[in-house]
């Protein structure tokens, strides 16, 4: 046996899927070859990731199967599962319901109400005019930069003045004697 004819076959033998004539075969080729014990080990790897051995262990819900073939038997196809069918589906333990027409309308009304009051907040938004500050520049108002700046810094020393203590501030203990 070769690796092209290996390669193929070990999915099967992970799965007990082979003859034991043809497991036989693969296991010596994997005892003289290195790259395919190297697939076989990926290929395990990968199951035990996805954990396909425990689905196989999955557990059906009782009357599963009568629910089935009942509902086959009446010529249900499942379409309005996925296409809708102008109805909502509940899944419920006992099977699936159709949900109360009225309370399908009445959602819908109340949906379409939130998206027609939402696009009218949208567009009232939208016209509100923001200041456009332009009587709120600085350089109309012929102050330059340096001036606006030298300002600003005797703001900002008078507000940290008057945040000090009294006993911090230059000429404090002059004012006190």
């Amino acid at each position: 046996m070769n690796c092209k004819e290996c390669l193929p076959l070990i999915p099967g033998y992970l799965d007990d899927e082979l003859s034991e004539a043809q497991a036989a075969a693969l296991r010596q080729h994997l005892l003289d070859c290195r790259a395919c014990r190297r697939a076989l080990s990926s290929e395990k790897a990968l199951k035990r990731w996805f954990g396909f051995e425990d689905s196989l262990e999955a557990e059906v819900p009782a009357g599963f199967a009568e629910r089935v073939a009942r509902r086959a038997f009446a010529g249900d196809t499942g379409e309005e599962l996925v296409a809708g069918g102008g109805r909502l589906v509940a899944f419920a333990d006992a099977g699936t319901a159709a949900a109360d027409p009225g309370l399908q309308q009445f959602l819908l009304r109340v949906v379409a109400a939130a998206a027609v009051l939402l696009l009218v907040l949208s567009a009232w938004m939208r016209s509100v005019r923001l200041p456009d500050g332009g009587s709120m520049s600085a350089t109309e108002q012929g102050a330059t930069v340096e001036e606006l700046l030298e300002e600003a810094d005797a703001l900002n020393a008078a507000e940290a003045d008057a945040a000090r203590p009294a006993l911090q501030r230059p000429g404090a203990e002059d004012a006190q004697r």
